[in-house]
């Protein structure tokens, strides 16, 4: 989410769109199987290209530009990032490293195996970790303290993840919606997909209470929360 926009990343387009639903525009921007994006401010996100080890800045109002930054020699992108206060978190395999907008790391934070970052407020970090690499689902990272809290016993490696208003998880697996509470009890599914139209991408609009998700076949579909 950017402001009153929603941008979708594809491997070969950024879309964006109104919060009904209804597309605004395409770029023609090449990304990979594991990139990530991340809202900056209202009129610019970043992504991660993890082929390359690159991390690409578009502003997505006109004029559009693009700023490559380039990352250390000898590490290696996982795809996650997010931004919290005009910083940027990625994941490496080694750890997650903070860098500034011109792509200077400001400080590493010894966390590997992370595939997904979704600041959730400027204290907290939710961390999913790799299937492939970590014997760990998900984990909190929370900065007034620099602690990190496993947590046990959570079944799910998510796809993506999100938060509503009052703190509660909001993931993707298996092209399924489910939702847990902020101390992750209470999971059960939200909505399921319509025959093979399975969920790829979901994030939540705190503001609107509005759940927004893409897949191939029916685009960008808005979901209001009932009071």
């Amino acid at each position: 989410m950017v402001a009153d926009i929603v941008a979708i990343l594809l491997a070969d387009k950024l879309s964006t769109y109104k919060l009904t639903g209804e597309l605004i525009n395409n770029f023609t921007i090449r990304s990979s199987k594991d990139s990530r994006i991340a809202c900056i401010n209202d009129c610019k996100i970043a992504f991660t290209v993890p082929f390359h080890n690159l991390i690409k800045i578009v502003t997505i109002i006109t004029p559009t530009t693009i700023t490559d930054l380039g990352t250390s020699k000898g590490t290696n992108m996982t795809g996650g990032i997010t931004c919290r206060m005009n910083m940027l978190y990625v994941a490496f395999s080694d750890a997650i490293r903070l860098m500034d907008l011109s792509g200077q790391i400001q400080r590493v934070v010894n966390i590997p195996g992370v595939k997904l970052l979704h600041s959730v407020n400027n204290d907290k970090m939710l961390c999913v970790h790799s299937e492939k690499d970590s014997e760990k689902t998900m984990s909190c990272l929370d900065f007034t303290n620099d602690s990190f809290n496993d947590f046990e016993r959570f079944p799910f490696h998510p796809d993506d993840v999100s938060t509503d208003e009052v703190g509660n998880i909001i993931f993707l697996e298996g092209g399924v919606i489910w939702q847990a509470d902020s101390d992750r009890n209470n999971i059960r599914i939200i909505t399921s997909p319509e025959s093979y139209h399975a969920y790829e991408k979901i994030t939540y609009h705190k503001d609107s209470k509005c759940l927004f998700t893409y897949n191939y076949y029916s685009g960008v579909q808005v979901y209001r929360k009932l009071e």
